[in-house]
């Protein structure tokens, strides 16, 4: 019985396709580390990826093959971040990354790799998506997560609109 209640604990904090963790893992872990971030003044990064053209690929490929886009991402993006780091899917198309001690620099070369390495997944299977991806890097417990989530949903949508 113990460990029934484990696994369901377990499951309600994870997204059931890809394994990572869903927007309930991801709210407590992100407002742990604002804690940790204002003790420290060190800063964290917050990356939003939507994947382009996606609904395209449902619609002509299958279902089928938008869960296998889904699941290839989710591995991706576990492959191009380190253990520390909250790597979620927060619903549809969308994934949240929380980077711990990040700062803008190391940001913007995490978002590089995750976009060649995505690319280059992408392409050799004959998908027509790609990313768009929004960051911003945050110190403290200044603003609500709610708040630079918004933030960071703007920035990877102004992305998206160029191109």
């Amino acid at each position: 019985v113990v460990a029934k209640l484990w696994r369901e604990r377990e499951y309600a904090r994870k997204d059931v396709l890809t394994g990572l963790a869903n927007r309930l893992e991801l709210f407590e872990r992100f407002e742990i580390e604002q804690l940790r971030s204002e003790r420290s003044a060190s800063p964290y990064s917050v990356l939003f990826i939507d994947i382009d053209q996606f609904k395209t690929l449902n619609d002509t490929r299958g279902h089928h093959i938008g869960d296998d886009a889904l699941k290839k991402l989710a591995d991706i993006l576990g492959k191009n971040s380190r253990k520390v780091d909250t790597v979620s899917r927060i619903g549809g198309d969308e994934f949240v990354l929380l980077l711990p001690e990040t700062d803008e620099q190391s940001c913007e070369m995490l978002v590089s790799r995750i976009k060649l390495a995505s690319e280059k997944e992408f392409q050799s299977r004959g998908w027509p998506i790609s990313l768009s991806i929004g960051h911003v890097t945050n110190a403290g417990k200044g603003r609500s997560v709610d708040e630079i989530l918004r933030d960071v949903d703007e920035k990877m949508y102004a992305i998206k609109k160029r191109r």
